[in-house]
């Protein structure tokens, strides 16, 4: 009996063992190469050491073999329930990734004033790719985990996660540099800036990672299952030219990403001076604070993108590394095929996962208004603002000049301070007019004047009295 009855694959490690099973003894580490590979390089790594079919062929008597052997079921029995913990924390990472998203996305559309914003309906559409990222690529993770890291969803199901993975990588990248393209636009040519103009953006940036994505389930496309990422990616025998076409759209991405932030940044530090009149304060204050907004909203957008790329951006490097490697040309050159280490995969795996959460936690951090929204949207309460809350007093701008804001408490105190000065002098008006009307009647009654004074003072009071005039004389 030689090796290879022993052992389910070869390994360099293997080589220098003697034919006689009785007298030679397993390495205290060994390489996992699966099946479908036919050889092995020494970065591999195994997740359960290969144990020989037949335990029987082992000498009893040898008490380095037994030690071997329980070390071996040992750590088969620890990699079984490590799952356990990971998969505890993906479940808890899901509820609360799927609650924050689609409380964003719900907040986006009940708010007409949200909906109203084209940045607002930008981070709507992140949201909706995050619903389709848990949905896709985090759930039949998590599912798994609980079945002990083995995928048992089918070929077809795999196909769909490897497909959601680069089209939801890709998306969110043209998202972002969408949403930087409406920030830099809305500064050197607001023109540009609008709902068409956008929209078309949109849905192009959205038909190329379509166009990516889609050859994944064609059937001589190869998609293989990683298990130690408790995912399916693209396998080994892809074409080189697919990944190099698909490098040169990321980077693209990221070119028009610094274009847009370098003029963002340069536009910041432009120095304005004062308007020299001062009737143009007051559209020179309006102007400030636009301005200020819109710088706050792109810092906004900057801290999206830095997230991106420092939860995203390992996976997808490690996805494009071994995409090219195994790739079909570099693979018959090399001769063999690379294997990424265990705890690498799976490290950068579990970071990856945790986007959809913190893209929501971002935007509601940034934009108080969203968070004000969706805390009375989550709590049944009225979304209106209530003015009784707000004593701030504010400065603003109008085209004729500069004008105080008074707080709603103190404007409804001083009208109604207001009304009730009205009203008194409305009461002392009327009564001086019946105390002058009578003083006229008597002081003219002498000089033959007295009569019509007296009844036209009577005459108002009857009308007053909501009684006819004419009955007032009979």
């Amino acid at each position: 009996m030689n090796d290879s009855d022993f052992w389910s694959s070869p390994s360099p490690s293997l080589e220098n063992l003697s034919s006689d099973p009785m007298t030679s003894s397993p390495p205290s580490s060994l390489s996992y190469v699966p099946s479908s590979s036919p050889s092995s390089s020494s970065s591999s790594f195994s997740p359960v050491p290969s144990l020989p079919p037949d335990f029987s062929a082992f000498n009893s008597s040898s008490p380095s073999q037994i030690a071997d052997v329980t070390v071996q079921m040992s750590a088969g029995a620890a990699f079984t329930n490590y799952p356990v913990y990971i998969s505890v924390l993906m479940g808890i990472l899901v509820a609360v990734s799927f609650f924050f998203n689609l409380g964003f996305v719900g907040t986006v559309l009940y708010s007409r004033k949200l909906r109203s914003s084209m940045l607002y309906l930008m981070f709507g559409l992140l949201a909706l790719l995050n619903l389709f990222d848990i949905a896709a690529i985090m759930l039949p993770s998590l599912l798994c985990l609980s079945y002990d890291g083995q995928w048992v969803f089918g070929h077809w199901l795999c196909r769909l996660n490897a497909f959601a993975q680069q089209f939801v990588f890709l998306a969110s990248l043209l998202s972002l540099t969408l949403m930087a393209m409406e920030r830099a636009l809305g500064l050197i040519g607001r023109h540009l800036v609008t709902v068409r103009f956008f929209g078309l953006l949109s849905l192009l940036f959205l038909v190329v990672p379509l166009c990516f994505a889609a050859p994944l389930f064609l059937h001589g496309f190869p998609v293989s299952v990683y298990p130690f990422r408790y995912l399916c990616a693209i396998g080994d025998g892809s074409p080189i030219f697919y990944s190099m076409a698909q490098i040169l759209v990321y980077g693209g991405c990221l070119f028009v990403l610094l274009l847009c932030f370098g003029s963002i940044l340069k536009h910041k530090r432009a120095e304005r001076s004062l308007p020299v009149k001062s009737q143009d304060y007051g559209a020179f204050i309006m102007e400030s604070r636009a301005l200020e907004e819109h710088m706050h909203m792109s810092r906004t957008v900057l801290y999206l993108v830095m997230e991106f790329a420092i939860i995203q951006g390992p996976y997808i490097c490690l996805d494009f590394f071994m995409q090219l490697r195994n790739s079909r040309t570099l693979a018959e050159q090399f001769g063999a095929t690379f294997l990424m280490a265990k705890d690498v995969d799976t490290l950068i795996t579990l970071v990856k996962l945790f986007h959809p959460l913190f893209v929501p936690l971002l935007i509601f951090a940034s934009c108080a208004d969203i968070w004000t929204m969706f805390v009375n949207l989550l709590c049944c309460r009225r979304h209106n603002f209530d003015p009784s809350r707000n004593n701030v007093f504010t400065v603003f701008a109008t085209p004729e000049g500069l004008q105080l804001r008074l707080p709603y408490q103190h404007y409804q105190t001083q009208q109604q301070q207001t009304q009730q000065q009205q009203q008194q002098q409305q009461q002392q008006q009327q009564q001086m007019t019946i105390v002058g009307g009578l003083g006229v009647g008597t002081t003219s009654k002498g000089n033959g004047g007295g009569e019509t004074t007296t009844k036209r003072t009577l005459r108002g009071r009857r009308r007053r009295r909501g009684r006819p005039v004419k009955q007032a004389w009979k």
